[in-house]
C-alpha cells in the first residue's frame, strides 16, 4: 500500500496517522501500477482500476439518478 494519504501538506509523512480509506477499498500499489502500465501500453486515455470504481461508473452510466440521490442525502447529512 502507498503512504500517500499519510503525508501532510508540507510533504511530511505522519507515521501515526490512520489511513482514512477502509482496507477493503484499497488497491495495492503494485496491482494499480500493473493495471495503469497495461492501459498506457494499449493507448487507453482512461482506466478504472478498482472494482468499486467500475461499479460506480456503471451506475453513473445506466442509473445516474442513483448517484444524485446518494449525493443529495450525503449533502443533507453534512449540513446538520
Amino acid at each position: 500500500m502507498s503512504d500517500i494519504r499519510r503525508v501532510d501538506n508540507r510533504g511530511v509523512l505522519q507515521a501515526g496517522a490512520k489511513d482514512p480509506v477502509p482496507a477493503w477499498l484499497a488497491l495495492s500499489t503494485s496491482k494499480a501500477v500493473r493495471q495503469i502500465l497495461k492501459a498506457v501500453a494499449h493507448g487507453k486515455r482512461e482506466q478504472i482500476v478498482t472494482g468499486h470504481g467500475k461499479l460506480l461508473v456503471l451506475v453513473e452510466r445506466f442509473a445516474p439518478w442513483v448517484i444524485r440521490a446518494v449525493a443529495a442525502r450525503l449533502a443533507a447529512r453534512t449540513r446538520t
